[in-house]
């Protein structure tokens, strides 16, 4: 009788090892999880390089933009490409996380006029996709300034301006029409400047837009 009760209990303590929980597995695992978590976007989590990220992508705008108009048609298409690539990665910095469907598909219309300028064929005239291009600009620009900051001055005013030297790439054509876009990227390039200096102050950064040009004009 001893005999078979000790047999027994040596049989529920094998069972009670088998169905006890594998704390170290289960840490490895959690450890595990916790390491192969997706980090979030850096510009998001921290604002300060956001704000930093997005004044250098300012800067290479600026820089790429300058040479408008092109000197020709084929310069002006290499010109204008590297501008929409640069606006595309401008917008997402100054947009929210949650994007809505509409500002993506205004993002990827001048991510296509980036590249039909940049690799289509030169048979097909530049002047429609450059206006497809700005356009999408100017919509993505209008719902960053109303959804985003709340339609403040002098962003309103500006976007006025923008939308009227954009709607007159309708009237020109050729060596005109290219003048007419210069005129263009340099009032959407305003009132990029103009959002970032806003996002600036709502970080605790920076001076209050207004102040930054001084009236409606653009910076000498």
């Amino acid at each position: 009788m001893k005999k078979q009760f000790t047999a027994q209990l040596g049989l529920i303590g094998i069972l009670a090892i088998g169905f006890m929980p594998n704390f170290g597995c289960q840490q490895e695992k959690t450890e595990q999880s916790a390491t192969t978590q997706p980090t979030s976007e850096p510009t998001r989590s921290n604002s300060g390089t956001r704000l930093q990220v997005l004044r250098a992508r300012l800067t290479v705008l600026d820089r790429q933009s300058d040479p408008l108009p092109g000197q020709g048609d084929s310069n002006h298409r290499k010109i204008m490409s590297g501008v929409f690539t640069d606006y595309v990665q401008i917008l997402l910095l100054l947009e929210a996380p949650d994007r809505t469907n509409e500002f993506e598909q205004q993002t990827r219309i001048i991510e296509s006029s980036a590249r039909e300028l940049s690799n289509g064929s030169m048979e097909l005239a530049a002047d429609p996709i450059i206006d497809n291009g700005m356009r999408a600009l100017y919509r993505a620009l209008e719902h960053i300034t109303r959804d985003e900051f709340g339609n403040a001055e002098p962003l309103t005013t500006n976007l006025a301006d923008l939308r009227q030297t954009i709607d007159g790439l309708d009237v020109e054509r050729g060596s005109l029409h290219r003048v007419q876009a210069a005129v263009a990227v340099r009032a959407a390039n305003r009132q990029i400047h103009l959002l970032t200096e806003e996002l600036a102050i709502r970080i605790g950064e920076g001076q209050p837009a207004a102040t930054i040009f001084g009236s409606s004009q653009p910076a000498p």
